[in-house]
């Protein structure tokens, strides 16, 4: 187990080095090719390169003498499965969703060959109704084609509940599957800094220029467009809550000092700091409030057991609290842009028109687009971009009324219960950081915030499971 430790800050080691040398050499020169540039002319070695980086960190969840000596080679099957997926959180909807596809295989595999299903938790039954208003909702949807369409994120509701069903992990397989998260995400973070320096360097522009706190273009494209190209996915705020949560991943893991998964405080500082300079980069600023709250809620996390210290950090947040106060103006902002405040005005009518069925699953783009009703309500013409109204509270009442927000904060709500009644860190910070994007955006009407929300959920109600390894 130590020589997994000793690998693993080895890694990070190498790659803080090769970033370090990397911004040093690209910042006497320019290269000629864009990232797509190079994609598109060394095809299969890119592919291949990214394959690599995707699942390489697949490879220290391979080194447990348990995985390799002591498990069932379905077992083996259905773990590969899982860690697969999971690497895949970061990269592209497609990837994911392929990996996703190859994990429910595997688990039926498993539950085939073990001829045993488990009771489902208490919110699955919360995800299997939250699925069933949206499918209600197309017996009155002014557009069911688009209905069916959207439909499809909404199965993974069902589909990753019920695989999990199938199988119980123990707590020393799920400590290694966060190892593995942590792992991805380190890989992750650097591979997308050296994009940034190549890009930086091939456009001219000086490293310092995209330290910025406002949003602001580079070659009049987004920041996040330029350097996620390697990804195929470039949506900052759900990359950013991916990352989130390996952060507290990493104090979770730090935390296990007499555990034989962990990791060490250099892991976690060199994580935090360069993903915290991507947020920046990226202009992600759900992204940086997220790393923040999840900083002070995880020091509180490691004080818990040192009275004398925690009540001194405790005071120092309340101060911290009111001056965030007297600046509150400034953080709703975020929220309060020209076109957020549009969607809401819109969504907010319609809901007064229709408050107990909605439009139906499907029906609010029709309303968000209307070019007559955005003129009734005194704006020059409709939003085209954005079929839905960017929070996700909001977005459900309009979609599928009130039983579809009753459904979505009963189950919000018994998770948060959930994650008080067992403890858990990783899963609080988990709902947090979804609850606080849900007010600026619908992570559940988009396949990768679904796709990242209700699996990392299942897995995360199973760490009461203590049970022995077969």
């Amino acid at each position: 187990m130590k020589l997994q430790v000793f690998f693993g800050t080895w890694l990070t080691s190498v790659m803080a080095f090769l970033f370090l040398v990397f911004a040093f050499f690209f910042s006497f020169g320019h290269s000629y090719l864009s990232l797509p540039e190079l994609i598109n002319r060394y095809n299969i070695t890119s592919k291949t390169v990214y394959f690599i980086l995707a699942f390489s960190p697949v490879a220290f969840f391979l080194l447990s003498k348990t995985w390799l000596n002591t498990i069932s080679t379905p077992r083996k099957i259905l773990l590969v499965g899982l860690a697969l997926f999971l690497t895949s959180t970061f990269y592209s909807a497609r990837y994911g969703i392929n990996a996703g596809g190859l994990f429910l295989v595997c688990s039926l595999f498993f539950a085939i060959s073990q001829r045993k299903i488990y009771k489902p938790e208490k919110v699955y039954y919360w995800f299997w109704a939250y699925l069933f208003i949206q499918m209600i909702s197309l017996i009155w949807t002014t557009d069911l084609q688009e209905g069916m369409k959207e439909l499809r994120v909404y199965m993974l509701f069902f589909t990753f509940p019920l695989a999990f069903c199938f199988f119980k992990l123990t707590r020393e397989e799920i400590d290694r599957f966060f190892l593995l998260f942590f792992r991805a995400a380190t890989v992750f973070v650097f591979v997308s800094l050296f994009c940034w320096v190549y890009e930086s360097s091939r456009l001219e522009i000086p490293l310092r220029d995209w330290f910025v706190f406002h949003k602001s273009l580079f070659a009049n494209q987004a920041p996040y467009s330029i350097i996620f190209e390697w990804v195929g996915y470039d949506h900052p705020s759900y990359i950013s809550l991916g990352l989130n949560i390996a952060f507290a991943v990493g104090i979770y893991l730090f935390d296990k000092r007499k555990s034989t998964v962990k990791i060490n405080i250099f892991d976690l500082t060199i994580f935090a700091l360069f993903a915290i300079v991507l947020a920046v980069i990226i202009q992600s600023r759900i992204g940086l409030v997220n790393f923040m709250l999840i900083a002070i809620c995880g020091t509180g996390w490691l004080l818990r057991k040192e009275k004398k210290y925690l009540y001194g950090y405790l005071c120092l947040c309340f101060l911290l609290t009111a001056i965030v106060m007297v600046r509150l103006d400034y953080i709703l902002n975020y929220s309060q842009d020209p076109i957020r405040l549009q969607q809401y005005h819109t969504a907010i009518y319609y809901i007064k028109t229709n408050p107990w069925l909605g439009t139906g699953i499907g029906g609010m783009a029709k309303v968000m687009t209307s070019q007559e009703l955005a003129l009734k309500l005194g704006y020059p013409s409709a939003s085209l971009i954005n079929i839905y109204p960017s929070n996700q509270f909001l977005g459900d009442l309009m979609q599928t009324g009130i039983f579809g927000l009753m459904t979505l904060t009963g189950m919000l709500s018994l998770i948060v219960y959930n994650c008080f009644k067992q403890r858990n860190w990783i899963l609080f910070s988990l709902i947090m950081s979804f609850l606080l994007l849900m007010f600026i955006e619908m992570p559940f009407f988009l396949l990768k915030g679904t796709t990242l929300f209700v699996p990392m959920t299942c897995l995360l109600l199973q760490m009461k499971n203590r049970e022995k390894v077969e």
